[in-house]
């Protein structure tokens, strides 16, 4: 009964529409009026009162769809490299488009189904994709490293699929052995660590992010599968979810159409900075926030795992920050009022990426960009504030 309350509250005020929305749009159905609600306005039926709540409820979102397209449209010029962002509530897109242009010669526009390189974020695919073999049965995170790698150290035995998922395997980052060169393959990445003959730290001691594990991770995808990475993606995720723009990029080189080319500030301009990688299972994925919104609402089904798999993603496994922990391939907010955001980042050459998620609210923010946007953070603050005033405070983010 307390929504005909909030509704009264701001039936003659529209300055009090955020009260209206603070609490509808947290209900799955709140459109949905009680015939009882128009007791509050004399003279109203249940048919006025609910045509109003939809009008107020779609005026405010008119009204945080400009403010999102003003902030947009300040941070990306539309003459240079830009982004595309979808912003969305309860299964639906409320905001989405694109900014800026794509490749600075063909003058190419983006737009929501532009494809960009995920880097990072693509990591929630390499762990799905674990957890899909977990649960068939055919591996187990308590699995050590060397049952699948018997040419790796001995010290490596106590490493194991769950340290590399949490980035607490001591294993070192790729970047700090071979740097930002081409041409590496996963298996490079593995002869390189065994070379190097030590960990960072004792498995499971501490958190340390590692590119590192999650080639490894890509790797054992394919030896309990039998198929090459970009395969199993593919047939077990991309194709059943829908995502037609989805595409792993590995030695095969594959051609990426309609994608966004990376750049970087040079002086007043930009320069190509689109650096690629053929290892996989850390990033490679090249996606749109179209596909992107798909995949965020599978989250909310049982079509690829268990409820149960998803919400142990979603668990903090270790400290990661101090405002922050890591599941398996998201990073998470501290929960505060039972409240948490799961997300990923993801920064390689001109590629500059997040996914932020509220699952309790049904609420999600996708912007991919094509040149550094170190702001990303800030961006997503600003529009879950417009969106859901007072949230992002309970967050934390």
């Amino acid at each position: 009964m307390l929504v005909p309350v909030y509704i009264d509250m701001s039936f003659k005020k529209i300055t009090g529409i955020t009260a209206i929305i603070t609490l509808f749009v947290f209900f799955d159905q709140f459109l949905s009026i009680p015939p009882d609600t128009a007791i509050l306005y004399p003279g109203k039926s249940g048919k006025e009162v609910t045509a109003h709540i939809e009008s107020l409820i779609k005026s405010f979102y008119s009204e945080a769809n400009s403010q999102t397209d003003a902030l947009l449209t300040k941070t990306f010029r539309k003459n240079a490299p830009g982004a595309a962002i979808a912003v969305i509530q309860s299964g639906k897109i409320l905001f989405k488009k694109g900014y800026g242009l794509a490749n600075l010669n063909t003058r190419e526009a983006i737009e929501t189904n532009t494809r960009f390189l995920l880097a990072s974020v693509s990591k929630q695919f390499t762990a799905m994709a674990i957890m899909m073999l977990e649960e068939e049965g055919r591996l187990s995170f308590e699995d050590s490293i060397p049952l699948y790698f018997p040419e790796v150290p001995s010290f490596w035995k106590k490493i194991k699929i769950k340290h590399l998922l949490t980035h607490t395997s001591g294993i070192p980052d790729r970047f700090y052995l071979i740097g930002y060169a081409e041409g590496y393959l996963n298996k490079d990445i593995l002869d390189r660590l065994i070379q190097t003959r030590y960990l960072d730290f004792n498995p499971g001691a501490r958190f340390k992010y590692s590119n590192s594990g999650y080639n490894l991770l890509a790797m054992i995808v394919e030896k309990i599968s039998g198929k090459p990475f970009r395969t199993f993606l593919k047939e077990r995720i991309f194709d059943p979810v829908g995502m037609i723009d989805t595409i792993v990029d590995d030695e095969t080189e594959p051609v990426i159409e309609n994608r966004a080319v990376g750049y970087a500030p040079r002086g007043r301009g930009y320069r190509p900075n689109d650096f690629l990688l053929f290892t996989t299972g850390a990033s490679g994925i090249f996606s749109s926030v179209e596909d992107l919104f798909k995949w965020d609402q599978t989250l909310y089904t049982e079509q690829l795992v268990s409820a149960k798999s998803i919400e142990n993603a979603f668990t903090p496994h270790v400290r990661a920050g101090r405002r922050e922990n890591y599941g398996f391939g998201w990073r998470i907010t501290n929960n505060v009022e039972d409240i948490k955001a799961v997300y990923h980042t993801g920064s390689l050459g001109g590629a500059h990426t997040i996914l932020f998620r509220v699952p309790e609210k049904n609420f999600s923010i996708i912007l991919l960009a094509n040149r550094n946007v170190r702001s990303r953070k800030q961006i997503i603050r600003k529009i879950t504030e417009i969106y859901h005033p007072g949230l992002i405070d309970i967050l934390q983010f």
